[in-house]
């Protein structure tokens, strides 16, 4: 995955053990980051049902319950692609960018392109399943990376770290923008217009976490 660099690795004890550098560690704990701010941007989904495609909030409470009956079909269908492939290029990168992409794909037609225009329940459904997908895609692999940087059971920890990092400042600082600076534009209110600029907020901190 991450190309032909030279490795670097510490024996302890007799046992040779494999080590990332710590900037490499932050960096691809940034995959925590990615998920929670599609974590925040799902977090609103009962907001845009309602107001982009006219579905009262009990049903939209129903349907969020019930697709996520999927990621427990996803998620073997995933790891047995993830075992079959074998590309030249890899297949951790290939598949976590196009586990990014779709959900990306999935979440911009639900709050900006399709919310607001006419379209009901089926769409949103659609598009929520779309999602996950690519959610689970994202994620499975994004698990993987870890176990792929260091071996070393001293280093292990700081992969945790700076995930837990990421996972405490990234919903922090999207809920503060949303609720301090975008609200108050939209009168305080959970509108199709508002909580499509939510998205494209969140996709900019998703920039600057990557």
């Amino acid at each position: 995955m991450f190309g032909k660099k030279k490795e670097q690795k510490i024996e302890t004890g007799g046992v040779t053990y494999r080590r990332a550098k710590t900037w490499q560690i932050a960096l691809a704990s940034c995959s925590s980051g990615i998920g929670m701010s599609f974590y925040v941007l799902l977090g609103l989904a009962s907001y845009v049902a309602n107001e982009g495609y006219g579905i009262a909030t009990a049903v939209v409470g129903l349907i969020l319950t019930a697709t996520r009956i999927l990621d427990g079909v996803t998620d073997p269908i995933i790891a047995i692609i993830i075992d079959k492939m074998n590309t030249k290029f890899g297949k951790i990168r290939i598949l976590t960018a196009l586990g990014w992409a779709i959900e990306s794909l999935a979440v911009l037609m639900m709050y900006c392109w399709a919310s607001g225009k006419g379209h009901g329940i089926v769409l949103f459904v659609v598009l929520y399943c779309v999602y996950i997908i690519g959610y689970t895609l994202c994620n499975v692999t994004a698990q993987i990376v870890p176990a792929m940087l260091t071996n070393d059971p001293k280093q292990r920890p700081m992969v945790g770290v700076w995930s837990t990092a990421y996972n405490y400042l990234i919903p922090m600082i999207l809920n503060i923008v949303i609720t301090v600076m975008l609200l108050p534009q939209y009168g305080n209110v959970y509108s199709v217009e508002m909580l499509a600029k939510q998205h494209v907020k969140s996709a900019l901190q998703f920039q600057q976490s990557d």
